[in-house]
């Protein structure tokens, strides 16, 4: 291990439409340092998947390590600085490492040892935020009541995913040493946030881990879909991505599984100006009410990073 290295964040960090770049900005996360220092200087802009993304990948580092101290973070020049870095949490979050707090603002980080207290935690936000909501735009009510049903279904369903799929049981994965294992502690990070944007107010719900990913997940089990895969198909990661979406979709066996991203689906097939966007591994996926499409990225993003939005006012005002 070295001692002290520099990596320049890009100008922009988003995993919507500079992909590549943000993930192969992640990946350089892992270099080995004693300490690495990340150089935000040229940061103009973060979205909200690359927020958490990189939440969650510094703070599993920090954690792994057992050193909060093992990233320096260079913000200050950064156009974004006070509206972004201090003003979201972010900054405190980043430097937060094992004594990250679930008080955050816009961050949690959860794992088997929290699993209910913490999902129970963020269902209860969600109703206080549509509580909050319909009092704002109270015309807006019923709506407003169904997609917050619809998404404490889909929050519940993609967690059981993380439990019961992200982290397989493997030889040596759930090896611990008395230390934090991401592996064996299945742990995720999730983000539940407002945002006010030139193009309008959109409420945004994530979650990643660190898993395997669906591609991989899913191929493991590609002997019991054989009805559903072809061989060229398993060489394709957007294929699977496809099938992880339809109902009853599973990799247990009975009925009632396979229903957590297709609830998904059935949220943006039935709001106006919802949309969701998952990325695994290099597999991608981005659903709006009339257009699901899948592709495959050039560069692999670690895990399974699944968010869903719904557009609340077309102005930056409610």
């Amino acid at each position: 291990m070295t001692g002290f290295l520099t990596i320049r964040a890009p100008s922009l960090l988003c995993l919507y439409v500079n992909a590549a770049e943000t993930a192969s900005f992640f990946r350089q996360l892992y270099t080995p340092a004693d300490v690495l220092t990340i150089d935000f200087s040229d940061t103009e802009n973060i979205t909200a998947a690359a927020a958490l993304a990189l939440f969650a990948h510094v703070n599993m580092i920090q954690r792994s390590k057992e050193n909060n101290g093992c990233f320096n973070f260079l913000c200050k020049k950064s156009p974004i600085y006070r509206k972004f870095f201090i003003k979201t949490g972010l900054l405190s979050a980043l430097k937060a490492g094992n004594n990250f707090a679930n008080d955050s603002r816009l961050f949690r980080f959860g794992c088997s040892d929290n699993y209910i207290g913490l999902r129970r935690e963020i269902l209860d936000k969600m109703t206080e935020k549509e509580r909050r909501l319909i009092k704002i735009i109270p015309e807006r009510a019923e709506m407003l009541q169904n997609f917050f049903s619809y998404s404490r279904t889909a929050f519940n369903e993609i967690l059981l995913n993380v439990k019961n799929h992200a982290y397989p049981t493997s030889p040596g994965s759930n090896d611990r040493n008395g230390s934090f294992n991401h592996y064996a502690d299945k742990a995720w990070w999730q983000m539940f946030w407002l945002v006010q944007s030139p193009n309008g107010i959109f409420l945004n719900v994530l979650v990643y881990d660190l898993g395997v990913g669906i591609p991989s997940s899913l191929s493991r089990h590609t002997e019991g879909y054989s009805n559903l895969f072809s061989v060229d198909q398993i060489k394709d990661e957007s294929h699977f991505m496809d099938d992880a979406l339809k109902e009853g979709v599973s990799r247990f066996r009975g009925g009632g599984r396979g229903n957590g991203l297709h609830k998904l689906v059935e949220i943006v097939s039935r709001f106006d100006g919802s949309a969701f966007f998952i990325y695994s591994g290099k597999g991608l996926i981005r659903g709006g009410k009339d257009d699901i499409s899948s592709s495959v990225a050039t560069t692999s993003l670690n895990g399974t990073l699944v968010e869903w939005t719904l557009r609340l006012s077309d102005t930056q005002e409610i």
